[in-house]
């Protein structure tokens, strides 16, 4: 019952990156949109701070749902510590993606 629940949890997280790496891209593309530009100069760089807080909150949350996997879970550990890697090498690829698609865009 405790691996399922776990597994639960652990795709509930990974639906909520997917998610936040979306909402990343697509704050990117509003910021950067050439055919639409920005009312001053000060939003570009406020986009990209929104940006770049939602990236760092992504990383602490991964951070700290790692340490709680770690902490409650000894059997299984390493298959969960491949699937947590795999997923956090997934949000950067796509993360990384987006940012050069729009400034690639410009």
């Amino acid at each position: 019952m405790n691996n399922l629940k776990t597994s639960n949890w652990f795709y509930l997280f990974y639906l909520v990156l997917i998610g936040l790496s979306i909402k990343t891209n697509l704050i990117i593309q509003n910021v950067l949109d050439t055919s639409n530009p920005p009312i001053s100069g000060d939003a570009l760089g406020n986009g990209l701070t929104v940006t770049f807080l939602v990236l760092i909150w992504g990383l602490f949350s991964i951070i700290y749902f790692l340490f709680a996997i770690v902490k409650y879970l000894d059997t299984r550990r390493k298959i969960i510590l491949k699937r947590l890697i795999l997923s956090i090498l997934t949000i950067i690829v796509i993360v990384g993606a987006a940012i050069l698609q729009a400034y690639m865009n410009i």
